[in-house]
């Protein structure tokens, strides 16, 4: 991560379950996919770009999800080529499109603070419509055999009651992903601690 990012910015992320015109895809693949490969140390913690790489954030109102496939299949300096197969792209693109609640503002929307952490995260979820009767949460990282985890957070309802928030606390440092469960359905964000 760019070290030159206030780390009192939030980072607030959306992902969707289905994304528009992409039956196939996988969201929380996308975002592992993103995470995985640092696409934040260039673009962002926010993804709002930065010294030279192009804002990800609203790319679905810039760029239709084809020509966001293509950039990723086929990229252009500075940009490095990662090999993604059609299905990744198409992953890390729905992911993309979705970052600030897709084109309709119709997805939940998970805003870590703060957005650089060193030791721990309030995690907040807004949802969209009717909001959900369960919301828990649980941070991961990969580690040899197995993925070390937090403890898992039960979110609460806020004053607001499509907004659930609660405390992750993490082990160390390094990149983890948030995984959040609500009425059985699930959304995965990744998040870097500790640098």
């Amino acid at each position: 991560m760019p070290s030159f990012l206030n780390s009192t910015l939030t980072w607030s992320l959306t992902l969707a379950l289905v994304a528009s015109g992409a039956a196939n895809a996988d969201v929380n693949a996308g975002a592992a996919l993103v995470q995985q490969n640092g696409c934040q140390s260039c673009h962002g913690a926010k993804f709002q770009g930065s010294s030279g790489f192009p804002e990800l954030y609203g790319i679905e109102h810039r760029r239709s999800r084809d020509q966001i496939v293509d950039a990723l299949l086929h990229p252009k300096a500075p940009m490095p080529n990662y090999g993604f197969t059609a299905a990744q792209a198409s992953d890390i693109a729905d992911y993309l499109a979705n970052l600030d609640g897709g084109a309709t503002g119709s997805q939940p929307t998970i805003t870590f603070s703060p957005a650089h952490p060193s030791d721990y995260v309030l995690v907040m979820v807004r949802f969209p419509g009717t909001p959900p009767s369960h919301v828990s949460a649980v941070a991961s990282m990969a580690m040899g055999a197995g993925p070390m985890k937090s403890p898992q957070v039960e979110l609460k309802p806020t004053s607001d009651p499509h907004v659930f928030e609660g405390r992750i606390e993490f082990s160390m440092a390094g990149s983890w992903t948030v995984h959040i469960d609500y009425d059985g359905k699930e959304l995965d964000s990744p998040i870097v601690v500790g640098q």
